[in-house]
């Protein structure tokens, strides 16, 4: 699984990208915080989250397959000493 203390840091950062203007101006227009992120902050902010996600996806993928291949050789070398 991915560490939730990277993905958490990339989704803080992509949305404190945003300009603040931008959450005042849905504030201003009547829409809640709620819908303010929803339609305004969070589609601007994704543009900005799905590179450093993307990596951190290829990143687990390239690691994991690396200790399989680890894990892989070791249980082999220990059946050969057993043999």
């Amino acid at each position: 699984a991915l560490p939730i203390s990277y993905v958490s840091e990339i989704f803080r950062a992509g949305i404190q990208s945003i300009d603040k203007g931008q959450m005042e101006a849905g504030r201003s227009l009547g829409l809640t915080w709620g819908q303010t992120m929803r339609y305004i902050i969070m589609p601007q902010a994704f543009k900005a989250i799905i590179p450093p996600l993307g990596n951190e996806f290829i990143a687990m993928l390239k690691d994991s397959s690396l200790v399989s291949v680890i894990g892989f050789e070791e249980l082999t070398r220990r059946g050969q000493l057993i043999i």
